[in-house]
């Protein structure tokens, strides 16, 4: 349960590669060239977006299985030798 928990904070560790474009009625976010892609974990600017929350919570659900089937392989391995 903890992972859920840590993969859900988000850090500022490097610029984001996103820049925002203030307009009247919605914030638009454009890449920016000079910046490369953020290089581990997910940008922070996904937290400004509409849509963040089915973002997340399905990034953690893909990322709980991958850690459980990870857990469920490396106990069965002693079992077969």
């Amino acid at each position: 349960f903890m992972y859920n928990d840590f993969f859900a904070m988000g850090l500022r560790l490097w610029p984001t590669h996103w820049v925002a474009h203030n307009d009247t009625t919605e914030i638009n976010f454009t890449p920016s060239p000079d910046i490369p892609v953020y290089p581990f974990g997910v940008d922070p600017t996904w937290h400004r977006a509409s849509n963040d929350l089915l973002y997340f919570n399905s990034l953690k659900m893909k990322m709980s299985v991958c850690f459980g089937v990870t857990h469920m392989t490396v106990g069965l391995v002693p079992r077969v030798q």
